[in-house]
This record gives structure tokens, C-alpha cells and sequence, in this order.
């Protein structure tokens, strides 16, 4: 959950930015899927120098923070799979994996 919140940071650092010179992701969903993130560089190299410096620093720790957060859900994955508890919470509308893992843990913190 930190490292989401993490990289939730840096994306907005990343469009504020890019709007603090007047540029505006409008034309995909996701600035941050494949097709946004074309637009995103093409954006960026027009930013001055020190601002694209740094703001291209800041795409290349969201991507390692991106891949940090699939190895620990993969790793969530393997140890969680078959717990009964897990599938059970899952079975509660808007209760994914992780989230069901999460709360799976929290309960046995208290216990």
C-alpha cells in the first residue's frame, strides 16, 4: 500500500509538472498506460531543461516502484492463493486479491 501511495505521488508530481507550462493529458484514460505514456515524453521534452531532467527522473521511479509493487503482489499471490479466507472475502462485492489479503492480515494482527 505504501509503494502505491508512492508512486501515486509521483504521478501527480509528474502532471503538475507538466501543467505548471500548460501541458494537459485530455486524450487518453490513463496518462500512464502505453499510449499515454508516449504522450507524456513527447510532452516532457518540450518542458525546460532542468524540469525535464527531473521530471523524466521521476518517470523512471514510478516504472521501478511499478515493478517493486507487481514482484511483492506476485509474491502475495504465491503465499495467499489457496488460503480459504482469502476466497471467502474475495466472494464480498469490490473485494479483490490484494485487498482481500490485506484485510485478511489486519484481522490476524488483532487476533
Amino acid at each position: 500500500m505504501l509503494l502505491v501511495r508512492q508512486r501515486t505521488r509521483l504521478k501527480q508530481r509528474v502532471l503538475s509538472n507538466l501543467a505548471k507550462y500548460g501541458f494537459v493529458v485530455s486524450e487518453v484514460s490513463d496518462p500512464f498506460g502505453r499510449k499515454g505514456r508516449e504522450i507524456l515524453k513527447q510532452m516532457i521534452a518540450e518542458l525546460p531543461p532542468e524540469t525535464r531532467r527531473i521530471t523524466l527522473m521521476l518517470l523512471e521511479e514510478i516504472e521501478r516502484l511499478g515493478e517493486r509493487i507487481e514482484e511483492i503482489e506476485g509474491r502475495m499471490r504465491e503465499v495467499f492463493s489457496s488460503s480459504e479466507e482469502v476466497e471467502l472475502l474475495q466472494s464480498i462485492p469490490g473485494v479483490g486479491f490484494i485487498l482481500a489479503v490485506c484485510l485478511l492480515l489486519r484481522s490476524c494482527s488483532k487476533g
